[in-house]
């Protein structure tokens, strides 16, 4: 019976063991994946403030084609008509 619990001991030693390598393991995987995302993160930052800058001019330079045109419209409308 000591030869049973002494093996089954062992067993659950190397259960043990075994867990913790795992764990470590699934850490070390955790961790590269984090350092991965957060590389991947980091790098489209400047992409997006790229874009938002991008994005800004188009869009300041678009309202600024709007206010011409509408300055425009409005000397014209100002303008008394044609003949009178």
């Amino acid at each position: 019976m000591s030869a049973i619990l002494d093996e089954l001991k062992h067993v659950v030693a190397t259960l043990e063991a075994e867990g913790h390598a795992l764990a470590g393991k699934a850490r070390s995987v955790l961790t590269h994946y984090e350092e991965e995302a957060a590389a991947i993160v980091n790098g489209v930052k400047p992409v997006l403030a790229d874009l938002r800058t991008g994005i800004a001019a188009d869009v300041t330079d678009a309202v600024t084609r709007v206010e011409a045109a509408v300055a425009k419209v409005e000397a014209l409308v100002q303008q008394p008509p044609a003949g009178s």
